[in-house]
């Protein structure tokens, strides 16, 4: 068995996961399993989870406080392939205005999705730029602008984008999305054992233990999540990307 503590940044928050692995793993990348022909509903459970866990990081690393989290909808029944085309035009738009007036790199992530009602429509966090652009940039229907809160690090966000809808949905990113930092390092078969009895990581300078999740596997046994949050309360003006 092999002992190792992968450490994650996102944004402002830091995660420690500290777990066991029964294969060796190349710390330069991550090792990946073998692809099965069939997905249990434990292990689709545990992807969903995964995902939205991805997800949460993606937008906490490239978004922040008082970016936008914009709804568009369409006001007569339309079809997938129209949908997503309107989307995507919409977005280069915005990402033509920003680079003509020099503002940052334009960045989203979000999903497109039909609802109940069989209608096609997207939920997008973007970057902030002005109101008036945002919404003058979609005439298909109505559109819905709202700033995005820190509360829960952005964890409602992520779980919006990977909900279970009964319609079929597709995932949205842009290619310039800055993936959090990672670190793993091995561990030894003492400090594993110090984990499992209750003792927690040396918190980062600046931060607090904001959770802890110990978990149990079958086959490797606990394993445990510690999340870091910092002390004094995010100032927007610094540290938006």
């Amino acid at each position: 068995m092999h002992y190792y503590e992968r450490t994650i940044t996102s944004g402002d928050m830091v995660e420690v996961e500290v777990y066991k692995s029964i294969r060796k793993r190349n710390l330069k990348g991550v090792g990946r399993s073998v692809r099965q022909s069939e997905t249990s509903e434990k292990q689709k459970q545990a992807n969903d989870i995964r995902a939205e866990k991805k997800t949460r990081r993606e937008i906490l690393n490239n978004f922040v406080p008082g970016d936008m989290w914009v709804t568009l909808k369409y006001r007569y029944d339309n079809e997938e392939d129209e949908c997503l085309r309107d989307v995507r035009n919409y977005l280069r738009r915005l990402k033509y205005y920003c680079k003509k007036n020099g503002l940052p790199e334009f960045k989203y992530r979000g999903r497109v999705e039909r609802g109940e009602r069989g209608k096609w429509h997207a939920h997008i966090c973007i970057k902030k730029i002005d109101y008036d652009v945002v919404t003058s940039n979609w005439d298909k229907g109505s559109i819905f602008v709202e700033p995005m809160y820190l509360e829960g690090r952005f964890e409602n966000l992520a779980k919006y984008i990977h909900k279970e809808t009964k319609g079929k949905s597709h995932q949205i990113r842009s290619r310039n999305l800055v993936p959090p930092k990672e670190k793993v390092r091995e561990l030894g078969k003492r400090k594993i054992k110090e984990i499992e009895t209750g003792t927690v990581p040396k918190a980062p300078k600046g931060y607090y233990l904001h959770n802890a999740d110990y978990n149990y596997n079958d086959i490797t046994g606990t394993s445990a999540v510690f999340v870091f949050l910092p002390l004094v309360p995010v100032d927007v003006g610094k540290v938006r990307k």
